[in-house]
């Protein structure tokens, strides 16, 4: 497993960055891998569940995710299933007029890609989009 560590400040208060971070249609916007949302359903327990397609080393995976931890407004995992396998954590915490918005991801190379030299460039391209989709939130949240 490949684990992926981000941390933003951004100048806009939790609630509105948590609102739109949890549903997943909304990262269409900030995360420039993720092509298709489908499908997304909110669950009982205030988080969502949806399909998703995913572009990665010129390749397209598919599968299906859910929140299945949360304490809402606070911290969710997203966990998915299907060509990639993956737990994604966001965590808000306040402070001051900021919010700190830690990304923690934890994901499988898929079959396809599987050798060292692979594993090594999908990790440090994954870790570039890790930090896009962290500075395309930022100017967005910020923005608006």
């Amino acid at each position: 497993m490949i684990r992926i560590d981000k941390e933003v400040m951004i100048n806009a208060p939790v609630g509105k960055i948590y609102n739109f971070v949890i549903k997943p249609s909304n990262l269409l916007q900030v995360w420039p891998s993720l092509m298709v949302i489908r499908n997304e359903q909110q669950l009982p327990n205030g988080g969502y569940r949806a399909n998703w397609i995913y572009k990665m080393d010129g390749l397209y995976f598919r599968g299906k995710g859910e929140v299945i931890d949360i304490v809402s407004g606070v911290w969710f995992t997203f966990q998915t299933k299907g060509s990639i396998k993956s737990k994604i954590t966001w965590t808000f915490r306040a402070i001051d007029d900021q919010t700190r918005v830690t990304f923690t991801i934890e994901y499988g190379i898929p079959f396809i890609l599987l050798d060292w030299l692979t594993e090594v460039v999908v990790g440090k391209i994954n870790d570039q989009q890790a930090t896009i989709l962290l500075v395309n939130l930022q100017v967005m949240m910020e923005e608006n």
